[in-house]
Parts: structure tokens; sequence; C-alpha cells
């Protein structure tokens, strides 16, 4: 099935004049503020200068989707379709103390700038913000809201904003609560998979409705991550070749490289559905003050110090398990007592969010998952 790399193949000599600004190359955008950029970045620098193939070792050093963001590296060093794009700003805020992974970039268009928001990382802070959104606004969220009024009063251009994963959340939250002058300068949203928020309430408020006909917000049709805490209105479904957690790499979604638009799909799949169904239960059967409880005592097992990260995780999990075993016995009797209250009631959740949302109420002879198989490539 075809990508983005394989969009950027086709048309990668393309001038805007001839193939407009579109939903793809807002994803390329997006995609490539995972890289490391901010390492080689220089203010007003050409992006062909930063994204090559020389640079590809420090661009990609630990990132989301290594493998991915290394051929994007190899297949940008020989376009002229974004050679004259300029990255005129970025900001980064890291901090293992305030749970903050935060990184922003701009880039500069003939016609407009595009706000790129990151995604998480792979360090132990970065994930234990997105755990934070579930009783609480982030760091992040209020310095997406800084950030866009100040690229709007710096540069007096109009925007298009975007993000994947956390970096959409930002993104559509940074636009929801910016100034109206920055809102007037707002021509596009894009939420690449991002979650939802912990308050349902604020898809009703004047501050969602005032971007929401700005919003274009996609996940894949096996959606894990846009379907956790209370999802995002108007969703859109995609085509991807994966399954499970591969499913939010979104080198894996499907591209229609001719008409320069996602292949998108009806409706998301039966285990999609399920989890959708279960988070929202979740969400209503438990209080931010007990979701705040769990997170707390979760990463007081995993945490090890504050430059771990999940490379190191994935490259060390016996011992990490020993450590994780280890550290439950040191827990408060307690916090012993919350955290088993909470995998129970959890499980409790999946297994008859399961029994509606798979087997289904007129087909309860069914008595296991079918999980979508994926698409081939082309």
């Amino acid at each position: 099935m075809k990508n983005m790399l394989s969009y950027f193949k086709v048309h990668k000599n393309d001038s805007f004049e001839t193939l407009p600004f579109n939903e793809i190359d807002s994803l390329i955008l997006s995609q490539i503020s995972y890289l490391n950029i901010e390492n080689v970045i220089k203010n007003y620098t050409k992006i062909n200068s930063l994204i090559t193939w020389d640079n590809w070792k420090v661009l990609c050093d630990k990132t989301m989707t290594y493998r991915g963001n290394k051929k994007l590296c190899r297949v940008f060093s020989d376009n002229t379709r974004y050679s004259d794009i300029f990255v005129v700003d970025y900001e980064v805020i890291a901090s293992s103390d305030k749970n903050t992974q935060f990184f922003a970039v701009t880039y500069y268009l003939n016609d407009f700038l595009y706000v790129a928001f990151r995604g998480t990382d792979l360090t132990i802070y970065g994930w234990r913000e997105d755990f934070d959104m579930l009783y609480e606004l982030t760091p992040s969220q209020k310095a997406a809201v800084d950030y866009l009024n100040f690229v709007v009063n710096k540069f007096h251009k109009p925007i298009m904003v975007g993000g994947h994963s956390k970096g959409g959340n930002l993104a559509l939250y940074g636009s929801m609560y910016s100034t109206l002058n920055t809102k007037c300068h707002i021509k596009k949203i894009y939420n690449f998979d991002g979650p939802g928020f912990y308050d349902k309430t604020i898809y009703h408020t004047p501050e969602f409705k005032s971007v929401s006909s700005k919003l274009f917000s996609i996940t894949s049709r096996v959606s894990v991550v846009s379907m956790l805490l209370y999802k995002i209105p108007g969703v859109r479904f995609i085509e991807v070749k994966s399954i499970s957690v591969l499913t939010h790499d979104a080198f894996n979604w499907g591209v229609d490289v001719d008409k320069c638009t996602f292949r998108f799909v009806e409706k998301n799949s039966n285990m999609s559905r399920w989890l959708d169904n279960a988070s929202d239960c979740y969400m209503e059967q438990t209080t931010t003050l007990g979701r705040k409880q769990i997170v707390e005592i979760t990463f007081k097992l995993f945490k090890d110090s504050p430059t771990m990260n999940l490379v190191d995780v994935v490259h060390h999990p016996i011992n990490y398990i020993k450590r994780f075993l280890a550290r439950r016995k040191s827990l408060s009797k307690e916090e012993n007592n919350i955290l088993s209250i909470e995998i129970k009631k959890i499980r409790k959740i999946l297994k008859n969010t399961f029994k509606n949302s798979i087997i289904g109420k007129n087909d309860v002879k069914r008595t296991k998952i079918i999980l979508d198989e994926g698409v081939k490539d082309e």
C-alpha cells in the first residue's frame, strides 16, 4: 500500500503552484517535527539543508518510528518541492521535574506559515505527560497556546497548524485557546491521530466551536490512540497496512498518490470501536483524583532516572521487569490496594465492552475477536 513516502517520491519535484499544499504535505511536515532538527537547526534555514542524508544519524537517533524517519531523510535529499521552505522558528521545553516534553517548529512557505507540534518522544517524562492528560491540562497544552500567539504576533502571516499524536492534540488545543487575532490567522488545523481530552464538555465550549470548522482530523481504521479519553468529534478513518499499535505509525497510513489524499474508509474496525467504548466507560466510572492517583503510582514503579527512555526498556526488558516487581513490594498498603482495584476495574470494563462492541447483542455465540488482517502492499 502506498504511503506518504510514495507520495513524496512521485511529487517531490512538483511546485506548490503546480500542486497546491495538501493534507499529505501537512503530514510530512508534522512527521519532520519528530526528527532531532533542534540539533542541526538554525533559524531562517532552508529545510532542504537540514533534512539531508549526511545528517540522518543525528536527526533519527532515538526517535519514534526510527526506520521510517531514516527513509524520509533518504528520499528528502533531492526534492525541489520543499526547496523554498524555511525553518524560521522553534521552541523546545524538556523537563523531567515538571513532566514536560514540548517541541514546536515553524515553517515559512510563500503564502503562509505552517506550525508543527511534535508528538510524544521516547523519554519517560514525555510519556508521563501523556498520562497526565487523563486528569488535567498539561504544560505542553498551555505552551501550545503561547507559541501560536507568539508566531502570529511575530510574523503576521496566515498559518496552518498540525501535529501527529500528542502533537495533534496540541495543535487543536493551542488553536482553541489562542487569542482572537491568532484565530483569525489560522486557516487550517490538522490533527493526525491525536487523543482527545479528559473533559468531554470541552467540545461544547465556544473555544472549540470557534475553530471546529477549520479542523481536519483523521485516524487509522484500527485506531487506538485517538480513541483514548473523550475522542475528538468529526474524526475520519483511513486505510492502514498494519494492526495493533503499529497503526499509529503514520508511515503505515494509506495514501492515494494520484489524488493526493488519504485512502478514506467509512468506519473504524470492531477492535477500535471496542477500545473507544472502553475508554468512554473508564472515563465515566472514574474521577480525576482517582486517575491522578493511579498514574502517580504507576510511574513510581516505572521511573528509573530522569534520563531513562523507552529505548532502555526495550533493550533490557528483563532488568526492568525485575525492577518493576521489586518496586511493587515497596509500595504502601494503600497504594497496592489502589493499584489492585484499578486493574480489576479496567479488566471488568474491557470484558463488558468487549461483549457489546465485538460480540454484539445479536451475536452472543461469537467467542473471539476477529482482528483486521491489514492491507497488503500493492
